[in-house]
């Protein structure tokens, strides 16, 4: 057992640890992380990214080899914590002996002999003491008299402050990589919508509530980029209303533990859309309207199409077209053909040679807007970290454990006085301090009106 204790507190096995964080976190940054299977199929080819998702490389920060390195640099700093903090404690809590000695071994000593003394000069011993440092403890023995005191001895604790702040920030990791999730979800003005689509996964999530957009709204600068836009949204539970709000960019709002970002916004056809099918046999024009979710019937019997893309503005080889639809044509035999029909540009479709020119003749645009789901329950856990580390910090690298000790011994009717002190951190700090301290201290017990 002590053999484990020593290999989990090895200071080897941090540095390994560390190491192979770094490696796994530059794997990260450079792979692009939770993406879809095209995506990484396009980079990398089917065969390396197979393998990619296989070592959890397209999802690292919540892979099982990121977050068993950050559980074992978590046991890590655990185990040399639980070793280490009997012994501090017991240093911080450490009275010494007051007894009458030479500390030759401080790091701050300093000796001087008092011809006459002030009458109060214990008086003055305790206020310069508890006014620079704490009150003093002191002890009378038959040669003189010693006084102790010190300052901030709990700063020795400032590490294991620091230590619990990485193992927040560990575990707050690991609670949102395991339990946590990222996903999107387009919902059209006036759409519901009670699941998101995972982020890098083909796989939807169920909400346990239902998200309605009310309305959706976008400003433009004069250059036609967007200025502001904005969902209106109405957080349902079994069809009941629980709460309205807007969402906008860089203003979320949370609903039952879940953030939803406003993320991106399109447009979309709305409920009707009319064609005209020209027969490139007769030059009979056919008048069809319809809602775009649903399947048209051709004329004359041909079979039937549907709607299976829009966009706002086609563009290819560097050319804008304008709007167009992507038109799923079903024979009789049901075999699908999908054509572009762009709406500024009707003669393209004659190219196709079928035997009916799709005209795209009028239809209804409506915006959607493009939300982000974010569910990270140890963003709390990780915000206390960060607070924990703040505090510790400072402790660890500002304050000190600073002790100090006044003896006085009387030698015929003079007194030899010794100050001396040490500080376990910063020592050439505390010995300019005690440097100051020494001249106005041993000034004043000789009885002249010095004050610091």
């Amino acid at each position: 057992m002590n053999k484990l204790a020593n290999f989990l507190s090895s200071v080897k096995v941090t540095v390994v640890l560390l190491i192979v964080l770094a490696a796994l976190s530059i794997v990260g940054t450079v792979i692009p992380q939770q993406e879809s299977p095209a995506t990484y199929a396009r980079l990398y080819g089917e065969s390396t990214a197979r393998l990619f998702h296989n070592l959890g490389f397209t999802h690292m920060y919540g892979s099982t080899w990121f977050v068993s390195m950050l559980f074992f640099l978590g046991l890590n700093l655990v185990v040399c914590s639980v070793r280490r903090i009997p012994k501090t404690w017991k240093i911080v809590k450490a009275v010494p002996a007051l007894q009458a000695r030479d500390y030759t071994q401080m790091p701050f000593r300093r000796e001087r002999t008092i011809k006459e003394p002030a009458d109060n000069w214990k008086d003055i011993v305790t206020r310069f003491l508890s006014s620079r440092f704490s009150k003093p403890l002191t002890n009378e023995l038959a040669e003189g008299t010693v006084f102790f005191c010190q300052k901030t001895p709990w700063s020795r604790m400032g590490v294991y402050v620091v230590h619990g702040s990485v193992l927040l920030l560990f575990v707050g990791a690991i609670v949102g990589a395991v339990w946590g999730f990222k996903g999107n979800v387009n919902i059209g003005a006036g759409e519901t919508i009670n699941s998101i689509q995972l982020r890098g996964s083909r796989n939807e999530y169920a909400l346990g509530f239902q998200i309605r957009c009310d309305d959706f709204s976008v400003e433009f600068y004069e250059s036609g980029a967007p200025k502001e836009f904005r969902s209106d949204l109405t957080f349902l539970n079994d069809g009941k209303e629980v709460m309205k709000s807007s969402v906008r960019v860089n203003d979320p709002v949370s609903f039952r533990g879940i953030t939803f970002y406003q993320s991106t916004y399109g447009s979309t056809l709305g409920d009707e859309v009319t064609f005209d099918l020209v027969n490139n046999t007769s030059g009979t024009v056919h008048t069809i309207s319809g809602p775009p979710n649903q399947d048209f019937e051709m004329p004359d019997g041909k079979g039937k199409f549907r709607i299976i893309d829009f966009q706002s503005n086609l563009t290819s080889g560097g050319m804008n077209f304008g709007p167009g639809v992507m038109v799923h044509l079903m024979g009789r035999e049901g075999h699908g053909r999908p054509f572009w029909v762009v709406k500024d540009f009707p003669e393209l479709d004659k190219r196709r040679k079928g035997d009916f020119t799709f005209v795209l003749k009028s239809f209804k645009e409506t915006y959607y807007t493009g939300l982000q789901a974010n569910r990270d329950p140890g963003v709390w856990l990780v915000y206390l970290g960060f607070v924990a580390m703040l505090i510790g910090f400072p402790i660890t690298f500002f304050l000190s454990h600073q002790s100090v000790w006044v003896q006085m011994t009387r030698s015929g009717n003079k007194m030899k006085l010794i100050v001396a002190g040490t500080a376990h951190r910063n020592r050439q700090a505390f010995i300019k301090q005690m440097e100051r301290f020494w001249e106005d201290f041993s000034l004043e017990l000789q009885g002249e009106d010095r004050r610091s």
